[in-house]
């Protein structure tokens, strides 16, 4: 713009002399356009830029981290006026840790009446991003005259782990010589029995099998199903460490993962996390896919504080033990108590831990 500038003004010089050297109509008519063709833009474009108004959305309300996310900018006018060149600033920030840093993204607008802009980026962390529309530089047609405007427009995104799942389930799955033919009486189609009964088997691992004939799932179950439900407690503690938001993720992921698990295997499954900022446990209940996803956006919205997993902790032995329900303690910290099984996700391997968690449902 400042070379813009620079162009008229050697230009707006340069006929202003020709038109003391010589007095010509052509020399005089190209000197009030140089005048008046900047100035009607430059009205015009105060009128446009106090009329403008943005509209931030995001198509994609839950990704993975990774996933490529589209933040769409709506501009629009009251007046039937057009602008020139915009560019816009978003920064995208995580709500559960105070004080992160911005993450700041560059894009260009469109020159039209109704304009939407689209900026792409990757959420590289699990959490809760607040993406905010935080300047915006805009210009006239001729490029001679600019502002830069503060606009107050967000929104939230969902970035959820993905879950690991186990191998187990994958392999047990595709042994299909352990069952055998059979028909039923008044059934069309051929399904498949299951085997016998063997020692070790888990009277809460459902079997399913698919119908020859038909795309149908038929499930059998041995036994009775038995009431068991597994919590989870989840440390939301500070770390003062560089990789703090690297360690989180490894600790949603583990929480989705064993919730996933748990999920899979129809368990009923208690989220427990301490909300530092309310002083108070949460308690999140989890049946099925769905519950597991509103789960674990309202623990990835809880802000991170200072001993939140000893609280967690003490929530439990206090209220939840007595009753007889079975713990893990997923945490990037140390702690140490031997009334709960602990999950350094800093430690262990997730895969593998999945895998012995599916032995043992």
């Amino acid at each position: 713009m400042r070379k813009r500038r620079l162009l008229y003004i050697v230009c707006l010089l340069g006929v202003f002399w020709l038109n003391v050297i010589y007095v010509e109509y052509q020399f005089f008519l190209l000197l009030v356009l140089l005048i008046v063709v900047p100035a009607i833009s430059g009205v015009l474009f105060e009128l446009a830029a106090n009329g403008l108004k943005l509209y931030l959305n995001i198509p994609q309300k839950e990704v993975h981290p990774g996933q490529l996310v589209t933040v769409c900018i709506k501009a629009v006018n009251r007046h039937v006026i057009f602008l020139g060149k915009q560019q816009f600033q978003i920064g995208v920030a995580y709500l559960n840790t105070p004080g992160n840093e911005k993450e700041m993204l560059q894009c260009d607008g469109v020159t039209e009446k109704v304009q939407q802009t689209m900026a792409e980026f990757s959420p590289k962390h699990c959490g809760i991003a607040q993406i905010d529309i935080e300047k915006v530089f805009l210009q006239d047609y001729l490029g001679l005259i600019g502002t830069q405007k503060n606009f107050r427009g967000s929104c939230q995104l969902a970035v959820l782990p993905e879950p690991v799942l186990s191998t187990r389930v994958r392999t047990g799955m595709e042994k299909q010589q352990e069952y055998r033919y059979s028909a039923v009486a008044d059934d069309d189609s051929d399904i498949l029995d299951l085997r016998a009964f063997r020692p070790g088997d888990n009277l809460n691992h459902i079997h399913w099998n698919l119908s020859l004939r038909t795309d149908d799932l038929i499930v059998r179950q041995y036994g009775e199903q038995i009431d068991v439900k597994k919590v989870i407690l989840v440390d939301l503690s500070i770390l003062n460490t560089a990789q703090y938001r690297s360690r989180m993720d490894a600790v949603y992921t583990a929480v989705a993962s064993i919730a996933n698990l748990y999920v899979e295997n129809e368990v009923n499954t208690l989220i427990l996390a301490w909300n530092g900022q309310k002083q108070s446990a949460e308690y999140l209940e989890v049946h099925d896919r769905t519950e597991l996803n509103r789960a674990m956006i309202r623990l990835m919205q809880i802000p991170c504080s200072s001993r939140a997993g000893e609280h967690a902790a003490a929530v439990y032995l206090k209220d939840i033990e007595a009753q007889g329900q079975q713990a893990l303690f997923v945490t990037a910290g140390s702690y140490e108590n031997n009334k709960v099984r602990i999950v350094n996700v800093e430690k262990i391997q997730l895969q593998e831990l999945i895998d012995e968690l599916w032995e043992k449902i």
